[in-house]
């Protein structure tokens, strides 16, 4: 159960959080604590989706573009290198020749190791897809919980977290006293 700790203890400083709004809703537009703290989670719960939407359309946008980068360049470099071999360049007293040099075995390294890493791109792609999946997934968790710590409160702060130690009762209650102001 230790991964399910911190998960429990965020979903608890949500409800925690969100009980002054839920508070202000019951009392000044008079809504019923159900419907105010569903008011508040279906916002919450809109805004996450947007923000994922507009995360994620941007995500993928920015793999295509780098997609279509890497294999443009993929292509011009054979090209590239065949300008290049065939160059002699002076640098002040340097004078560097590459036309000696065989560069096309040059661009066949070259090609031959960036191709095991654009083959490795599709298990990276799995893997964010994965943790994506799990992050959303604990997130879902912390949002259900922490509705239904606060909806069950029906609005007494002291009935959100009901912890009952013996012989630590009053040490309890004077620290969520103390929490509390």
């Amino acid at each position: 159960f230790q991964f399910i700790i911190t998960p429990l203890l965020i979903a608890l400083a949500l409800a925690y959080l969100f009980h002054p709004v839920a508070d202000f809703l019951q009392r000044k537009l008079r809504f019923k604590w159900g419907l105010a703290v569903a008011v508040i989670y279906l916002i919450l719960l809109f805004l996450l989706l947007s923000l994922l939407t507009v995360g994620g359309i941007g995500l993928v946008q920015q793999i295509q573009s780098l997609v279509i980068i890497v294999q443009d360049a993929l292509r011009q470099l054979p090209e590239l290198i065949a300008n290049v071999s065939g160059q002699v360049y002076q640098f002040g007293p340097f004078k560097i020749d590459f036309s000696a040099l065989d560069l096309q075995d040059l661009s066949g390294e070259i090609l031959g190791m960036v191709q095991p890493l654009l083959s490795r791109t599709g298990n990276l792609l799995g893997t964010v897809a994965g943790s994506a999946a799990g992050f959303l997934g604990w997130t879902l968790f912390v949002l259900v919980v922490s509705y239904f710590v606060l909806a069950e409160s029906k609005g007494l702060r002291n009935r959100m977290i009901n912890v009952d130690v013996p012989g630590y009762a009053y040490d309890v209650a004077r620290l969520s006293r103390e929490l509390g102001r």
